[in-house]
Protein backbone atom coordinates (compact mmCIF):
# COMPACT_ATOMS: atom_id res chain seq x y z
CA UNK A 1 0.00 0.00 0.00
CA UNK A 2 2.04 2.85 -1.17
CA UNK A 3 -0.24 5.84 0.18
CA UNK A 4 0.16 4.33 3.71
CA UNK A 5 2.26 5.77 5.69
CA UNK A 6 4.30 4.61 7.96
CA UNK A 7 4.36 5.89 11.38
CA UNK A 8 7.19 7.82 12.67
CA UNK A 9 8.52 8.68 15.95
CA UNK A 10 10.22 12.21 15.79
CA UNK A 11 12.86 12.37 19.00
CA UNK A 12 13.78 15.49 20.29
CA UNK A 13 16.60 16.15 22.14
CA UNK A 14 15.50 17.62 25.26
CA UNK A 15 16.63 21.40 26.42
CA UNK A 16 19.27 22.37 28.54
CA UNK A 17 17.94 22.93 32.05
CA UNK A 18 17.79 26.31 33.26
CA UNK A 19 19.71 27.78 36.30
CA UNK A 20 17.14 27.33 39.12
CA UNK A 21 16.60 23.57 38.15
CA UNK A 22 19.60 23.22 39.03
CA UNK A 23 20.28 21.38 42.75
CA UNK A 24 22.57 23.00 44.63
CA UNK A 25 25.94 21.53 45.02
CA UNK A 26 28.57 23.90 46.25
CA UNK A 27 28.42 22.20 49.70
CA UNK A 28 28.55 18.69 48.87
CA UNK A 29 31.57 17.00 47.54
CA UNK A 30 31.33 14.71 44.64
CA UNK A 31 30.80 11.32 45.52
CA UNK A 32 34.54 10.32 44.50
CA UNK A 33 36.08 13.09 46.72
CA UNK A 34 34.22 11.90 50.05
CA UNK A 35 36.03 11.40 52.94
CA UNK A 36 35.80 7.19 53.64
CA UNK A 37 34.22 6.20 57.40
CA UNK A 38 36.16 4.39 59.45
CA UNK A 39 33.90 1.59 60.69
CA UNK A 40 36.65 -0.25 62.85
CA UNK A 41 35.69 -0.42 66.84
CA UNK A 42 37.86 2.35 68.89
CA UNK A 43 40.99 1.01 70.25
CA UNK A 44 42.03 1.11 74.04
CA UNK A 45 44.92 3.90 73.09
CA UNK A 46 42.21 6.06 71.40
CA UNK A 47 40.15 5.83 74.83
CA UNK A 48 43.11 6.66 77.12
CA UNK A 49 44.33 9.85 74.45
CA UNK A 50 40.55 10.86 75.17
CA UNK A 51 40.78 10.57 78.54
CA UNK A 52 43.98 11.81 78.80
CA UNK A 53 42.66 15.34 76.90
CA UNK A 54 39.79 15.48 79.10
CA UNK A 55 41.83 15.49 82.53
CA UNK A 56 44.61 17.52 81.04
CA UNK A 57 41.48 19.85 80.74
CA UNK A 58 39.82 19.66 83.78
CA UNK A 59 43.62 20.01 85.81
CA UNK A 60 43.83 23.17 83.57
CA UNK A 61 40.61 25.07 85.38
CA UNK A 62 41.76 23.77 88.54
CA UNK A 63 44.93 25.73 88.24
CA UNK A 64 43.24 28.36 86.73
CA UNK A 65 40.58 28.28 89.67
CA UNK A 66 43.39 27.71 92.54
CA UNK A 67 45.82 30.71 91.16
CA UNK A 68 42.75 32.72 90.96
CA UNK A 69 41.23 31.92 94.46
CA UNK A 70 44.30 31.24 95.84
CA UNK A 71 44.53 33.82 99.05
CA UNK A 72 41.08 32.55 99.58
CA UNK A 73 41.73 28.45 99.78
CA UNK A 74 44.89 29.31 102.26
CA UNK A 75 42.48 30.89 104.33
CA UNK A 76 40.42 28.62 104.30
CA UNK A 77 43.15 25.84 104.73
CA UNK A 78 44.78 28.21 107.58
CA UNK A 79 40.93 27.88 109.04
CA UNK A 80 40.84 24.02 109.22
CA UNK A 81 44.41 23.65 110.38
CA UNK A 82 43.89 26.06 113.48
CA UNK A 83 40.27 24.07 114.42
CA UNK A 84 42.22 20.81 113.85
CA UNK A 85 44.73 21.64 116.08
CA UNK A 86 42.27 23.40 118.66
CA UNK A 87 40.45 20.51 118.69
CA UNK A 88 43.57 18.40 119.64
CA UNK A 89 44.66 20.72 122.11
CA UNK A 90 41.05 20.87 123.81
CA UNK A 91 40.93 17.19 124.03
CA UNK A 92 44.58 17.12 125.26
CA UNK A 93 43.82 19.59 128.10
CA UNK A 94 40.76 17.86 128.86
CA UNK A 95 42.58 14.66 129.30
CA UNK A 96 45.02 16.45 131.14
CA UNK A 97 42.05 17.28 133.78
CA UNK A 98 40.04 15.76 136.29
CA UNK A 99 37.90 12.84 135.49
CA UNK A 100 34.64 13.56 135.12
CA UNK A 101 32.91 10.31 136.75
CA UNK A 102 34.39 11.50 139.45
CA UNK A 103 32.79 14.92 139.85
CA UNK A 104 29.67 13.58 141.89
CA UNK A 105 31.47 11.30 143.65
CA UNK A 106 33.44 13.79 145.26
CA UNK A 107 30.13 16.59 145.91
CA UNK A 108 28.38 13.70 147.70
CA UNK A 109 31.28 13.43 149.96
CA UNK A 110 32.16 17.11 150.72
CA UNK A 111 29.26 19.77 149.21
CA UNK A 112 27.14 20.75 151.96
CA UNK A 113 23.41 20.31 151.20
CA UNK A 114 21.37 23.72 152.29
CA UNK A 115 19.87 23.94 155.80
CA UNK A 116 16.08 23.24 155.39
CA UNK A 117 12.56 23.07 157.17
CA UNK A 118 8.96 23.06 155.22
CA UNK A 119 7.82 25.67 157.62
CA UNK A 120 4.17 25.53 158.86
CA UNK A 121 3.02 23.45 155.49
CA UNK A 122 6.14 21.67 153.58
CA UNK A 123 7.81 18.93 153.99
CA UNK A 124 10.80 18.93 156.74
CA UNK A 125 12.77 15.86 155.18
CA UNK A 126 16.18 16.57 154.89
CA UNK A 127 17.71 17.74 151.11
CA UNK A 128 20.18 15.03 149.34
CA UNK A 129 22.50 15.73 146.44
CA UNK A 130 20.67 13.66 143.65
CA UNK A 131 22.69 15.47 140.45
CA UNK A 132 25.56 17.62 139.71
CA UNK A 133 25.45 19.40 136.11
CA UNK A 134 29.20 19.89 135.56
CA UNK A 135 29.18 23.77 132.99
CA UNK A 136 32.97 24.23 133.31
CA UNK A 137 36.51 22.87 134.65
CA UNK A 138 39.53 24.69 133.96
CA UNK A 139 43.15 24.43 135.16
CA UNK A 140 45.19 27.38 137.04
CA UNK A 141 47.45 29.23 134.33
CA UNK A 142 50.22 29.91 137.50
CA UNK A 143 49.10 26.69 138.74
CA UNK A 144 48.92 23.75 136.23
CA UNK A 145 48.29 21.22 138.73
CA UNK A 146 45.66 22.62 140.28
CA UNK A 147 41.93 22.66 138.34
CA UNK A 148 38.99 24.10 139.55
CA UNK A 149 35.51 22.19 138.48
CA UNK A 150 31.98 24.11 138.41
CA UNK A 151 28.98 22.70 138.17
CA UNK A 152 24.93 23.25 139.26
CA UNK A 153 24.10 20.56 142.55
CA UNK A 154 20.58 19.72 142.51
CA UNK A 155 19.29 18.74 146.14
CA UNK A 156 15.97 17.52 146.82
CA UNK A 157 14.13 15.55 149.82
CA UNK A 158 10.64 14.48 146.98
CA UNK A 159 8.46 17.14 147.90
CA UNK A 160 11.30 20.37 147.12
CA UNK A 161 14.60 20.50 145.14
CA UNK A 162 16.86 22.91 145.39
CA UNK A 163 19.36 24.45 143.02
CA UNK A 164 22.88 25.61 143.93
CA UNK A 165 26.12 26.71 142.16
CA UNK A 166 28.65 24.48 142.98
CA UNK A 167 32.65 24.59 142.71
CA UNK A 168 34.89 21.57 143.59
CA UNK A 169 38.71 22.27 143.41
CA UNK A 170 41.45 19.67 142.39
CA UNK A 171 45.21 18.88 143.44
CA UNK A 172 47.25 16.52 140.98
CA UNK A 173 49.96 14.79 143.04
CA UNK A 174 52.35 12.43 141.40
CA UNK A 175 50.16 12.12 138.25
CA UNK A 176 46.41 11.90 140.39
CA UNK A 177 43.79 14.58 140.45
CA UNK A 178 42.22 14.74 144.44
CA UNK A 179 39.36 17.04 145.61
CA UNK A 180 40.47 19.20 148.06
CA UNK A 181 37.58 21.01 148.87
CA UNK A 182 33.68 21.92 147.73
CA UNK A 183 31.65 24.49 148.47
CA UNK A 184 28.09 26.10 147.64
CA UNK A 185 28.69 29.36 145.81
CA UNK A 186 25.49 31.99 146.24
CA UNK A 187 21.78 30.98 147.44
CA UNK A 188 19.82 28.23 146.38
CA UNK A 189 16.54 28.15 144.30
CA UNK A 190 14.23 26.13 145.01
CA UNK A 191 11.22 24.16 143.02
CA UNK A 192 8.30 22.38 144.73
CA UNK A 193 8.09 18.60 142.97
CA UNK A 194 4.89 17.99 145.00
CA UNK A 195 2.42 19.69 146.70
CA UNK A 196 1.63 20.60 150.66
CA UNK A 197 2.29 18.50 153.67
CA UNK A 198 -1.68 17.56 154.07
CA UNK A 199 -0.84 16.37 158.14
CA UNK A 200 0.77 20.36 158.46
CA UNK A 201 -2.13 21.89 156.99
CA UNK A 202 -4.55 20.40 159.26
CA UNK A 203 -2.45 21.03 162.24
CA UNK A 204 -2.72 24.83 161.10
CA UNK A 205 -6.39 25.24 160.89
CA UNK A 206 -5.90 28.21 163.04
CA UNK A 207 -3.93 30.03 160.75
CA UNK A 208 -6.06 29.23 158.05
CA UNK A 209 -9.41 30.32 159.67
CA UNK A 210 -7.88 33.54 160.73
CA UNK A 211 -7.07 34.52 157.30
CA UNK A 212 -10.58 33.22 156.07
CA UNK A 213 -12.25 35.35 159.19
CA UNK A 214 -11.00 38.64 157.19
CA UNK A 215 -13.42 37.23 154.33
CA UNK A 216 -16.60 38.22 156.64
CA UNK A 217 -18.64 41.85 156.87
CA UNK A 218 -18.96 43.63 159.52
CA UNK A 219 -22.57 42.52 159.93
CA UNK A 220 -21.19 38.75 160.20
CA UNK A 221 -18.84 39.64 162.83
CA UNK A 222 -19.19 37.83 165.71
CA UNK A 223 -17.47 34.87 168.08
CA UNK A 224 -13.96 34.74 165.39
CA UNK A 225 -13.91 31.37 163.29
CA UNK A 226 -10.51 30.02 165.11
CA UNK A 227 -12.66 30.18 168.07
CA UNK A 228 -15.67 29.00 166.54
CA UNK A 229 -13.93 25.82 164.93
CA UNK A 230 -11.48 25.15 167.69
CA UNK A 231 -10.80 21.49 167.93
CA UNK A 232 -12.79 21.49 164.59
CA UNK A 233 -12.82 17.74 162.62
CA UNK A 234 -11.12 18.89 159.29
CA UNK A 235 -11.31 16.89 156.27
CA UNK A 236 -9.39 17.73 153.10
CA UNK A 237 -12.60 17.39 150.25
CA UNK A 238 -10.13 18.46 147.64
CA UNK A 239 -6.56 19.20 146.48
CA UNK A 240 -4.91 20.91 143.22
CA UNK A 241 -1.42 21.20 143.02
CA UNK A 242 -0.16 23.25 140.01
CA UNK A 243 3.61 22.41 138.59
CA UNK A 244 3.96 25.07 136.19
CA UNK A 245 2.35 28.05 138.29
CA UNK A 246 4.01 26.26 141.35
CA UNK A 247 0.43 26.93 143.61
CA UNK A 248 -2.23 24.94 145.66
CA UNK A 249 -5.85 25.13 146.27
CA UNK A 250 -7.12 23.02 149.31
CA UNK A 251 -10.48 22.58 150.30
CA UNK A 252 -11.99 21.35 153.77
CA UNK A 253 -14.78 20.79 155.50
CA UNK A 254 -14.84 21.42 159.14
CA UNK A 255 -17.37 20.47 161.56
CA UNK A 256 -17.05 20.90 165.43
CA UNK A 257 -19.85 18.99 167.76
CA UNK A 258 -20.34 20.63 170.97
CA UNK A 259 -22.65 18.75 173.96
CA UNK A 260 -26.21 20.78 172.33
CA UNK A 261 -24.60 22.24 169.45
CA UNK A 262 -22.82 22.09 166.29
CA UNK A 263 -21.05 24.35 163.84
CA UNK A 264 -20.49 23.40 160.41
CA UNK A 265 -18.47 24.84 157.16
CA UNK A 266 -16.40 24.47 154.07
CA UNK A 267 -12.88 26.61 153.10
CA UNK A 268 -11.02 27.02 150.20
CA UNK A 269 -7.21 28.19 150.87
CA UNK A 270 -5.16 29.28 147.99
CA UNK A 271 -1.32 28.62 148.72
CA UNK A 272 2.14 29.64 146.71
CA UNK A 273 5.57 28.12 146.50
CA UNK A 274 8.03 30.80 147.19
CA UNK A 275 11.84 29.64 145.29
CA UNK A 276 13.41 32.36 147.12
CA UNK A 277 13.47 30.42 150.25
CA UNK A 278 11.51 27.07 149.80
CA UNK A 279 8.45 27.83 151.76
CA UNK A 280 4.75 27.55 151.02
CA UNK A 281 3.23 30.91 152.06
CA UNK A 282 -1.11 31.36 152.23
CA UNK A 283 -2.29 33.46 150.16
CA UNK A 284 -6.04 33.72 150.57
CA UNK A 285 -8.46 31.69 152.50
CA UNK A 286 -12.44 32.06 152.38
CA UNK A 287 -15.17 30.44 154.63
CA UNK A 288 -18.85 29.43 153.10
CA UNK A 289 -21.47 32.25 154.56
CA UNK A 290 -23.30 29.69 156.69
CA UNK A 291 -19.42 29.26 158.75
CA UNK A 292 -21.10 31.13 161.80
CA UNK A 293 -24.64 29.86 161.60
CA UNK A 294 -25.04 27.72 165.06
CA UNK A 295 -26.83 23.86 164.47
CA UNK A 296 -28.87 22.22 167.01
CA UNK A 297 -27.66 18.76 165.51
CA UNK A 298 -26.41 17.07 168.86
CA UNK A 299 -30.21 17.30 170.37
CA UNK A 300 -31.16 15.03 167.80
CA UNK A 301 -32.08 11.79 169.27
CA UNK A 302 -33.37 9.88 172.29
CA UNK A 303 -33.03 11.17 175.51
CA UNK A 304 -34.24 9.79 179.09
CA UNK A 305 -35.36 11.74 181.86
CA UNK A 306 -35.37 11.24 185.83
CA UNK A 307 -37.20 12.60 188.24
CA UNK A 308 -36.53 14.84 190.42
CA UNK A 309 -38.70 17.32 191.81
CA UNK A 310 -42.60 18.70 191.32
CA UNK A 311 -44.12 22.34 191.96
CA UNK A 312 -47.99 22.45 192.22
CA UNK A 313 -50.54 24.44 193.28
CA UNK A 314 -51.03 22.83 196.50
CA UNK A 315 -50.13 19.11 197.44
CA UNK A 316 -47.41 17.06 195.84
CA UNK A 317 -48.11 14.06 193.54
CA UNK A 318 -45.55 12.03 192.84
CA UNK A 319 -46.75 9.29 190.16
CA UNK A 320 -44.39 10.88 187.74
CA UNK A 321 -41.56 8.74 189.81
CA UNK A 322 -43.03 5.73 188.44
CA UNK A 323 -42.15 5.86 185.01
CA UNK A 324 -39.37 7.64 183.30
CA UNK A 325 -39.87 10.32 180.86
CA UNK A 326 -38.29 9.70 177.16
CA UNK A 327 -38.05 12.49 174.77
CA UNK A 328 -37.44 11.60 170.83
CA UNK A 329 -35.97 14.62 168.84
CA UNK A 330 -36.85 13.74 165.05
CA UNK A 331 -36.28 17.69 163.97
CA UNK A 332 -34.54 20.47 165.33
CA UNK A 333 -33.54 24.19 163.43
CA UNK A 334 -32.37 26.98 165.13
CA UNK A 335 -35.71 28.31 166.32
CA UNK A 336 -38.14 25.02 166.34
CA UNK A 337 -38.43 21.58 167.14
CA UNK A 338 -40.13 18.61 166.82
CA UNK A 339 -40.22 14.84 168.31
CA UNK A 340 -42.36 12.32 170.93
CA UNK A 341 -42.57 12.44 174.61
CA UNK A 342 -44.04 9.29 176.87
CA UNK A 343 -44.33 9.62 180.47
CA UNK A 344 -46.81 10.46 183.21
CA UNK A 345 -48.83 13.35 183.65
CA UNK A 346 -51.51 14.35 186.06
CA UNK A 347 -54.85 14.14 185.16
CA UNK A 348 -56.60 15.21 187.86
CA UNK A 349 -57.27 18.02 190.57
CA UNK A 350 -55.19 19.27 193.70
CA UNK A 351 -54.34 17.11 196.38
CA UNK A 352 -54.56 18.59 199.86
CA UNK A 353 -51.13 16.50 200.34
CA UNK A 354 -48.16 14.97 199.26
CA UNK A 355 -48.95 11.83 197.96
CA UNK A 356 -47.12 9.10 195.71
CA UNK A 357 -49.63 8.62 193.21
CA UNK A 358 -52.98 9.92 192.51
CA UNK A 359 -56.18 8.48 190.79
CA UNK A 360 -55.73 10.27 187.51
CA UNK A 361 -52.22 9.49 186.90
CA UNK A 362 -51.72 9.15 183.52
CA UNK A 363 -49.25 7.17 181.24
CA UNK A 364 -48.80 8.54 177.66
CA UNK A 365 -46.89 7.00 175.11
CA UNK A 366 -45.51 9.01 172.11
CA UNK A 367 -47.46 12.22 172.11
CA UNK A 368 -46.01 14.66 169.57
CA UNK A 369 -44.66 17.64 170.64
CA UNK A 370 -43.38 20.90 168.84
CA UNK A 371 -41.76 23.74 170.61
CA UNK A 372 -40.43 27.00 169.57
CA UNK A 373 -36.63 28.12 170.85
CA UNK A 374 -36.56 31.00 173.17
CA UNK A 375 -34.02 33.78 172.80
CA UNK A 376 -33.72 35.04 176.33
CA UNK A 377 -31.69 33.40 179.32
CA UNK A 378 -28.49 31.33 179.15
CA UNK A 379 -28.14 28.08 177.51
CA UNK A 380 -30.83 26.51 174.84
CA UNK A 381 -34.71 26.51 176.00
CA UNK A 382 -37.95 25.39 173.81
CA UNK A 383 -41.40 25.79 174.99
CA UNK A 384 -43.72 23.28 173.21
CA UNK A 385 -47.08 22.19 173.15
CA UNK A 386 -49.08 18.86 172.81
CA UNK A 387 -52.52 18.12 170.85
CA UNK A 388 -55.39 19.11 172.95
CA UNK A 389 -56.93 16.61 175.21
CA UNK A 390 -60.32 16.97 177.17
CA UNK A 391 -58.40 15.63 180.36
CA UNK A 392 -56.26 18.37 180.02
CA UNK A 393 -53.36 20.62 179.11
CA UNK A 394 -49.64 19.03 178.89
CA UNK A 395 -46.71 21.70 178.02
CA UNK A 396 -43.07 20.29 177.42
CA UNK A 397 -40.14 22.72 178.39
CA UNK A 398 -36.71 21.75 177.60
CA UNK A 399 -33.50 23.48 178.76
CA UNK A 400 -30.00 22.35 177.16
CA UNK A 401 -26.97 24.22 178.82
CA UNK A 402 -26.78 26.39 181.75
CA UNK A 403 -24.88 29.43 182.68
CA UNK A 404 -23.77 27.09 185.89
CA UNK A 405 -23.60 24.31 183.84
CA UNK A 406 -22.91 24.28 179.98
CA UNK A 407 -23.50 20.12 180.17
CA UNK A 408 -26.96 20.43 181.97
CA UNK A 409 -30.06 19.38 180.58
CA UNK A 410 -33.48 19.13 181.57
CA UNK A 411 -37.10 18.68 180.76
CA UNK A 412 -39.98 20.70 182.63
CA UNK A 413 -43.58 18.53 181.97
CA UNK A 414 -46.16 20.71 183.23
CA UNK A 415 -49.98 18.96 183.59
CA UNK A 416 -53.01 21.52 183.90
CA UNK A 417 -56.41 19.60 184.78
CA UNK A 418 -59.55 21.43 184.72
CA UNK A 419 -62.31 20.51 187.17
CA UNK A 420 -65.20 21.17 189.47
CA UNK A 421 -64.82 21.68 193.27
CA UNK A 422 -67.22 22.72 195.48
CA UNK A 423 -67.11 24.85 198.60
CA UNK A 424 -69.85 24.58 201.26
CA UNK A 425 -72.66 24.14 199.10
CA UNK A 426 -70.99 25.86 195.92
CA UNK A 427 -69.78 24.58 193.22
CA UNK A 428 -66.96 26.29 191.20
CA UNK A 429 -64.34 25.38 188.30
CA UNK A 430 -60.98 25.35 188.79
CA UNK A 431 -57.35 23.99 187.63
CA UNK A 432 -54.99 21.97 189.09
CA UNK A 433 -51.64 22.21 187.98
CA UNK A 434 -48.56 20.00 188.68
CA UNK A 435 -44.57 20.35 187.15
CA UNK A 436 -42.83 17.54 186.90
CA UNK A 437 -38.95 18.16 186.46
CA UNK A 438 -36.46 15.83 184.77
CA UNK A 439 -32.97 15.71 184.30
CA UNK A 440 -31.97 14.28 180.93
CA UNK A 441 -29.34 11.99 179.36
CA UNK A 442 -29.07 10.78 175.89
CA UNK A 443 -29.34 7.20 175.64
Amino acid sequence: MDDEQTPTTEIHEADEPTQSALAPTENMPAADEAPAVDTDPASLHDVAAAAGSYARSRFGQLRTFVVTHRFALAAVMALGVAAILGIALLVGRLADMPDQASFMKDAQTMLSAPDYSGGAYGSDEPLVLRNLEVTNRRKQAAQPNECLVSGIATFSNGAVEALREAQLTYERKDGTWTCTGAEAVGGASYRAVTGLETDKVLSSMSGILQRAETSFSEEQNGTALPSLYADAQATITSDSFDAETQTEVMSLHLARSATFTAYECDVQATFAFRPSNGLWELTAATASDNAKDITLSPLMGTWTGTFREQTSSKGKCFGAKASDLRIVVTSVSNDKITGTLSGIVHYHGEVPEDTDASEGDTELSGVPFSGTMLREGSGISFTCTTPQDASGAVELSLLFGTQDDPSAARAVLTTTHAYEASWFIFAYDTEATFSDTFVLTRE
